[in-house]
């Protein structure tokens, strides 16, 4: 893989900000049951995304 240029590195800057702050937004329009269960959610989803970045790095990675 190649390494990335500053431009790209400042629009998934950009990108994640706004992600987060119209999470904040989200979060702060809700009841408690509803964080809690977006809060298991982010922890489910973290744990998938981890389990598959683990299962590309070993199965995929570098098989050109």
């Amino acid at each position: 893989m190649k390494t990335m240029t500053w431009k790209t590195k400042l629009i998934i800057a950009a990108i994640v900000i706004a992600l987060v702050l119209a999470g904040c937004g989200i979060v702060s329009a809700m009841s408690f049951g509803s964080l809690l269960l977006a809060l298991v959610s982010l922890i489910v989803g973290g744990a998938c995304g981890w389990y598959l970045k683990h299962i590309y790095d070993k199965y995929f990675k570098d098989k050109n």
